[in-house]
């Protein structure tokens, strides 16, 4: 059993004064039992953090701020650029491709056996299916690159709304970047994140926004690492642990299942005649299982279809 001994009661607040629901939260307590779970200090090895205070306005900040979060990590992908490109590439292709249907078209009256044999083509004193097919290889190579990478940003998730907010405040309150150069975080639809596996529903919103409001002490104690905590000096930014705010979700979301599940359970065994009632029962439960798996989870309309069915 762990006892901790001089935790004293929190002050009660003055009258007159503004009386907040986490006033009287043992905050001590919290801390102390958070280091007891924790490996003692002198155990571990003083890691190197990256304050991203300690770097100068401008761009070396802005990167340093970036780099301390995976959801921060926001570019855009510049796909007018990217299609434009591809557009250009393609037409081009399309026009070696006209040059080598009227060369064969053309051979094929002159001297046929040419088509039918790579080497005397090669051996013709102007073999210019030869330089043409060579030109036609370089054109694809770099045509199914521009493709590839095209797909690959477009296979990339959107940051959700408030990071975005995020990146642009620290960037109007620091004054990170001249104006024109600010307004890259502006083209909204043609942003990507790089942290890829990112869970992003609106229960992951709800839980951060009310750890927003809540007391800042509490929050850090519970869901900030250590080396989360060294890397801003900025009351304005806060850290939280990815693992953490994982355990706390799935927790929320064991509960609201447990609920689903067994709510029913316990209303049906409490109608005992009534068929018709029991019925809209069962109906009503089905609706608010599928419509809680569809809000909880990023599945697909089979997947909710199959699970609702089970």
């Amino acid at each position: 059993m762990l006892m901790v001994r001089g935790t004293e009661a929190p002050a009660v607040p003055a009258r007159g004064s503004r009386w907040r629901p986490y006033d009287f939260l043992p905050l001590d307590l919290f801390k102390k039992l958070h280091d007891v779970w924790r490996v003692d200090s002198e155990e571990r090895p003083q890691f190197i953090i990256r304050t991203v205070e300690d770097h100068h306005v401008g761009y070396p900040r802005l990167g340093a701020y970036v780099d301390s979060d995976p959801n921060w990590n926001i570019y855009r992908r510049f796909g007018y650029l990217r299609n434009r490109s591809m557009l250009h590439k393609q037409a081009e292709l399309a026009s070696l491709e006209v040059k080598l249907q009227k060369l064969d078209d053309r051979d094929s009256k002159l001297a046929p056996e040419v088509l039918t044999s790579r080497e005397q083509d090669d051996n013709q004193k102007d073999p210019r299916r030869k330089f043409l097919l060579k030109d036609i290889e370089a054109t694809l190579k770099s045509y199914d690159d521009m493709l590839f990478r095209s797909q690959a940003t477009l296979a990339m998730r959107k940051p959700s709304d408030r990071n975005v907010t995020s990146y642009w405040n620290e960037i109007l309150n620091t004054t990170s970047l001249i104006e024109p150069e600010q307004e890259f975080i502006l083209h909204k639809e043609d942003l990507v994140t790089l942290a890829g596996d990112q869970e992003d529903n609106w229960l992951n919103a709800f839980v951060e926004r009310m750890m927003i409001r809540t007391c800042r002490r509490l929050t850090q104690v519970i869901f900030t690492t250590s080396e989360q905590k060294r890397k801003s000096t900025d009351p304005n930014i806060r850290y939280y642990s990815k693992s953490r705010l994982d355990y706390l979700i799935r927790t929320i979301i064991t509960l609201i299942a447990t609920a689903a599940c067994m709510t029913p359970v316990f209303v049906l065994t409490s109608i005992r005649t009534d068929q018709n009632m029991k019925n809209l029962v069962a109906l009503a439960f089905t609706f608010v299982f599928a419509t809680l798996y569809t809000l909880f989870t990023h599945a697909k309309r089979h997947e909710v279809l199959t699970a609702t069915a089970a």
